[in-house]
C-alpha cells in the first residue's frame, strides 16, 4: 500500500515539558489509523503538528512524499488534509445545509485564488456549479445520516448530530487525510455505535480516505483501526493492530490500567 504520511522524529517541548518525543511513523493510504494513550501522552499535540497548528521544535512532516513541516494549516489543508477538534466547531446559527456549503466554498475559493496566482502545487477538481454543488452538498449530507435535516438550524441538532455535522464539513473539503480528535467525546455511550457506523460508511463510501483519530474508547479503536499506536509521556510504546497492541505488557500498564484516559 501507498505510503500518504510520514513524521520523522517530530519533537515538541512547551517550556520544561516535552510534550511529544522524537516519534515516527507511516500511515498508509486508505487505512484508519488510532492514536491512544493515558491523559498527557500527547496525542493531541501531535496531531496538531500534523495539520499544522502547532509547528514540532525538530523533526519533520512528509505527505504524499512532500515536505509540509512549516506548511500553515490552510495550505495542507489545500493538499489534503482536514481536521476536527475535541470541541465541536460548527455555526449554531447556520443551517446544516448552508455549514456544508461553506467548507465547499472555502476550498473553491483557495481554488481560484491559486488559478490567479498560477500556482500549479497541487490539482483539485473544477469549481462546481451551483447544481452541482446542491448535489454535492446533499451526498455528503446523505452519507453522514443527515438527509431530511439539511434546512434544519444547527442549534436545534443534538450534541450527536453536530459531531456529525462537524466531520460532514471536514468531509466536504475533499480530504486525502482526514483527522479526527476525539470524534466520540462528550456523546453519550448510546450515540457512539452511530459515529462508528458512520465513520464505516465514509470509508465504503471513499475507499482512498486515510484517517487519523485520537480516541480514548478502545470499543470505537476496535471496531475502526487498522493499526493502533500507543502514546505515552510523548512517545510512541507500541504500534500493531489492536489485538497486539492491546496484549502489550506495557501498554497494559500504561494505558488500560487507567479508568479515564484522554489528551
Amino acid at each position: 500500500m501507498i505510503e500518504i504520511l510520514k513524521t520523522i522524529n517530530i519533537t515538541k517541548r512547551f517550556g520544561g515539558i516535552i510534550a511529544v518525543n522524537n516519534v515516527s511513523i507511516t500511515v498508509r493510504k486508505g487505512t484508519i489509523t488510532a492514536i491512544i494513550g493515558p491523559n498527557g501522552a500527547g496525542k493531541t499535540t501531535f496531531l496538531n503538528i500534523i495539520s499544522g497548528v502547532i509547528n514540532p521544535d525538530r523533526g519533520e512532516v512528509f505527505f504524499e512524499g512532500k515536505n509540509i513541516t512549516r506548511l500553515p494549516p490552510h495550505e495542507r489543508a489545500r493538499l489534503g488534509i482536514a481536521r476536527t477538534f475535541q470541541n465541536i466547531a460548527v455555526f449554531p446559527s447556520l443551517t446544516v445545509f448552508d455549514s456544508i456549503r461553506t467548507a465547499i466554498i472555502g476550498v473553491k475559493k483557495s481554488n481560484s485564488l491559486l488559478k490567479l496566482l498560477n500556482i500549479n502545487a497541487f490539482k483539485r477538481e473544477k469549481d462546481l456549479s451551483p447544481y452541482d454543488e446542491t448535489h454535492e452538498i446533499m451526498k455528503i449530507a446523505s452519507i453522514m445520516g443527515l438527509a431530511g435535516k439539511e434546512l434544519n438550524r444547527v442549534f436545534h441538532l443534538t450534541q450527536a448530530m453536530q459531531r456529525v455535522l462537524d466531520i460532514a464539513m471536514a468531509l466536504a473539503m475533499k480530504p486525502k487525510l482526514l483527522l479526527l480528535d476525539e470524534p466520540t467525546s462528550g456523546l453519550a455511550y448510546e450515540d457512539i455505535p452511530h459515529i462508528i457506523k458512520l465513520i464505516k460508511s465514509l470509508k465504503e463510501a471513499s475507499p482512498d480516505l486515510t484517517i487519523i483519530l485520537v480516541e480514548h474508547k478502545l470499543e470505537v479503536v476496535r471496531d475502526l483501526a487498522d493499526k493502533v499506536i500507543v502514546m505515552k509521556e510523548g512517545k510512541v510504546i507500541a504500534e500493531g493492530s489492536y489485538n497486539e497492541v492491546v496484549s502489550n505488557k506495557e501498554v497494559i500498564e500504561a494505558y488500560l490500567g487507567v479508568s479515564s484516559a484522554s489528551d
